[in-house]
């Protein structure tokens, strides 16, 4: 290819790839790609052909060069500078020309070496627009395959043989790539030019007949000559060509029993010599595909349907004359299901509570409704309902002093009212309250000890306790030291008693008037003590304007009316005492006493 070789040096990378994709064939329904390596994604691997490794540039097309090479317009271990020659030894590393391919994906002979054809004028990758493709420079001789690979085939089964073809001769034009397939070494289509500049699709379907296990398939070149006949592939595929199609409507609905007329299922195969047929019932229950019986035509016919023959269908088709089991291949349908919609007549008897609603009735009574279903189908509902009522329930309990109840899961251990919700068996509220008195066991308070406090009032739970004076009544008046008791009886016959100490200390004995007339009654103030544990004393006196005219602190020792040597006039003094005592510590009294002359 003279005029058509690169403008700049060759491009080569080194690169491994991936994924097979899926390609375009003129079929309406096909198999997986039974060829590896159909978009030369993983190198050079799996494929085989006349033809050894090209040089770096196998693509100018002269009888010294010829092979192949895979390439792509794109060198990213190049920077800045595009279409550089990569360094040739790199390339005879991975495989000098005529080097053959591995079964090994991973041997380094599988290595893409990887050439930009023109940097003017790039070759994108089919698939991609920059994976990788072939290149081919054929030899004079036509007849040798520029591509060939072994798979399995299955018999009675038609098969379709497709490419993705590139014309890369000076100009493209021709002589232009001139080529045709080959399965088992037989031609399965007439040879093609290929003239265009872009990729182009051309395929060939093969009806495997008898044929079964492997085979090879080959693009084989009918272009003599070592000139413009350079050819880049991509995308190369090779599969079942079969279907099955459902023909019939893929459901058949009704409501009740009966569809009211035939259902009748209807299919058809292609892609396999004179097709057999198996129609299939699926069972939930086991979750199985079931043969039916005698059901191997391409129709299924259920007279006047009904709702026995609800259920999901499908078939499955295979070629003539192998029995399903021996079968290589073979196609499924799409589904068909018959469906029978219930229509009900549905009782009910619902009780509900004062408030609620039930279908939008709040009343007592029996009512009758018709709906539809989703489907369209009819469903009658006769409702009794009932509504009840909640309830208020009140109860009083005594109980003896330290008894405890059980209210519903709380532990009650003092009188008062509590209340709790409780459901009837409609579940509709109900509101218990209970009135618990539980006397208490001891009502009269712990042991009293008075430091200033001339009387106490002891005070009992019951206008009938008896006390230990033998009086009868809801309060006693104390005056003096000592130990009291209380009892009374409740309405439940429960009896209590209780016991408090009570204890005035100290006690004062305060005189409200006194007489300083030397007559011997009566002529000082002062003040007497019950306690004889005093540790300290005060007495002072003030006049009405709080003048402090008298202090004294000895117990024994009172005022005599005077202040300063000088009699006081009669008139109201006060007095302020303190006492400390081990009992109260110290304690203090006031008040106001009348000196008379």
């Amino acid at each position: 290819m003279p005029t058509c070789s690169p403008l700049l040096p060759t491009l080569f990378i080194v690169a491994l790839a991936a994924a097979v994709r899926a390609q375009p064939v003129p079929c309406l329904t096909t198999g997986p790609n039974l060829i590896v390596n159909g978009d030369f994604e993983q190198g050079y691997y799996a494929f085989t052909s006349d033809f050894g490794r090209g040089l770096n540039n196998a693509t100018l097309g002269n009888c010294d060069t010829q092979g192949w090479i895979l390439v792509t317009q794109v060198d990213p271990h190049v920077s800045n500078a595009a279409c550089k020659v990569y360094p040739f030894f790199l390339s005879g590393q991975y495989g000098s020309p005529n080097t053959p391919t591995s079964p090994d994906p991973n041997d380094i002979s599988n290595t893409s070496v990887i050439s930009s054809m023109d940097c003017e004028f790039p070759l994108p990758d089919h698939t991609t627009g920059s994976g990788f493709f072939l290149t081919i420079d054929p030899d004079a001789l036509p007849g040798r395959a520029y591509w060939k690979q072994t798979i399995e085939v299955c018999p009675q089964t038609n098969y379709v043989f497709s490419v993705w073809v590139r014309n890369v001769s000076p100009g493209c034009g021709l002589p232009a790539p001139f080529f045709h397939f080959e399965v088992g070494g037989v031609p399965i289509n007439t040879p093609t030019s290929y003239p265009d500049c872009a990729w182009v699709n051309t395929s060939a379907n093969w009806t495997s007949g008898n044929v079964s296990g492997q085979v090879e398939i080959q693009l084989v070149n009918d272009q003599p000559g070592c000139i413009a006949n350079d050819v880049a592939i991509d995308d190369v595929f090779f599969g079942i060509c079969n279907g099955a199609i459902l023909n019939s409507q893929p459901v058949f609905e009704f409501c009740g029993d009966s569809l009211g007329a035939d259902a009748v299922l209807s299919g058809s195969s292609y892609g396999f010599v004179n097709p057999q047929f198996q129609w299939q019932r699926f069972n939930p229950q086991t979750g199985a595909w079931t043969d039916i019986a005698g059901a191997t035509d391409s129709l299924l016919v259920f007279p006047d349907a009904t709702a026995a023959d609800a259920g999901t269908y499908r078939f499955i088709s295979w070629p003539g004359g192998i029995p399903l089991a021996d079968a290589c291949s073979f196609a499924i349908s799409p589904y068909s299901r018959i469906i029978a919609h219930p229509e009900y007549d549905q009782a009910l008897a619902i009780n509900i509570c004062e408030g609620d609603a039930y279908a939008g009735y709040t009343d007592s009574g029996f009512y009758i409704d018709t709906f539809q279903s989703i489907y369209g189908c009819d469903s009658i509902r006769q409702l009794t309902l009932n509504v009840r009522q909640h309830y208020n329930n009140t109860a009083a309990l005594t109980l003896c002093p330290g008894a405890q109840y059980n209210f519903n899961g709380t532990i009650l251990s003092e009188s008062g009212i509590y209340f709790d919700t409780l459901y009837t068996v409609y579940g509709c509220d109900s509101l218990f309250y209970l009135d618990l008195e539980i006397p208490p066991a001891a009502f009269l308070g712990p042991d009293t000890t008075l430091c200033t406090a001339d009387s106490y009032r002891l005070r009992g739970p019951s206008p009938q306790t008896r006390w230990s004076d033998g009086s009868t009544g809801p309060e006693l008046l104390i005056t003096e030291s000592g130990t009291y008791t209380a009892s009374f009886t409740d309405t439940s016959g429960c009896t209590v008693r209780d016991t408090i100490g009570v204890f005035f200390r100290p006690k004062v004995y305060v005189p409200n008037a006194f007489s300083p007339n030397d007559d011997g009654l009566n002529d000082d103030f002062l003040p007497g003590f019950s306690a004889v544990d005093l540790s300290g004393y005060r007495l002072e006196i003030f006049d009405r304007w709080g003048n402090a005219l008298f202090l004294s602190g000895e117990p024994d020792r009172g005022w005599d009316g005077t202040s300063r040597g000088r009699d006081c006039l009669p008139a109201v003094y006060l007095y302020l005492i303190e006492a400390i005592t081990a009992t109260c510590g110290k304690t203090v009294w006031s008040g106001d006493v009348l000196l008379v002359r």
